[in-house]
């Protein structure tokens, strides 16, 4: 009887475990996932004092985002599209991208 038990706890073990690893991919522990997410701002590309992984740090997602490879596009005059990889986990309803996380 303590044997099937003991399987039992195992199996329900490894079960919990491949449904809370939602993405499928095995990774490290403690390794940062990164997800694509975009954000209209006020401002302009080439402003150095307002870079887009400082918004997104600073602003939009706090410290934690870890923003980075970070890609800036001009709407307007004095609008732009900030596009960076930020971490997963401060992302709300947000899918991994392969693109962050090569």
């Amino acid at each position: 009887m303590k044997v099937g038990s003991n399987l039992l706890i195992v199996g329900a073990i490894f079960a919990l475990f491949i449904l809370t690893n939602g993405s499928g991919e095995m990774r490290r522990l403690g390794e940062t996932t990164y997800c694509l997410e975009s954000a209209t701002v006020d401002g302009t590309c080439d402003d150095p004092s307002r870079t887009c992984d400082e918004v997104f740090m600073n602003e939009l997602k706090g410290s934690s985002s870890m923003a980075k490879d970070c890609q800036c596009q001009m709407l307007s005059k004095n609008s732009r599209r900030c596009t960076c990889c930020i971490n997963c986990n401060v992302a709300i309803n947000m899918t991994p991208s392969k693109q962050c996380n090569m």
